[in-house]
This record gives structure tokens, sequence and C-alpha cells, in this order.
């Protein structure tokens, strides 16, 4: 799941337009259903290993849905 030609404003777009999609889904849980979990893929991708944005959004909502199928309290 390595692209290293992906470009840095298709990885901003798809995180703006992300960021959006939770926000008028589900806008209570919009900062760490969204953006922290947006954050976590797209800083390494610019920073650690670029490239690897597709493999660090599919750990971080992998692990997400893990989380909240494990602690659905969390959620509600």
């Amino acid at each position: 799941m390595i692209w290293p030609d992906m470009i840095w404003p298709w990885i901003i777009a798809y995180d703006l337009w992300n960021f959006a999609y939770v926000y008028n889904c589900i806008s209570d849980h919009s900062f760490y259903a969204g953006f922290a979990l947006l954050l976590a893929c797209t800083i390494p991708s610019f920073f650690i290993k670029k490239g690897a944005w597709l493999q660090h959004r599919a750990h971080t909502l992998a692990l997400w849905i893990m989380f909240i199928m494990t602690v659905p309290s969390f959620a509600d």
C-alpha cells in the first residue's frame, strides 16, 4: 500500500473532504473521529515516510474500528 507518487494536495483535499463528512454526520465525535485520525496518518506521510499515506490511513481506521467495537460506550 505504498504510493510514492501521491501528491500532497490530494492528501490535504481528502483530509478536508473526510473531516467535512465526519463533521456533518457525527459532529459531536468530529474531533477524535475525524481530526485526530486524519492527523495521525497525514503527519507521518509528510515527515516520516513519504508515499505511505494510504497505509497509515488503513492502520488508523482499523485501530479506530477495533477500539470502538471493543469499547462501544466510548462512542456513546
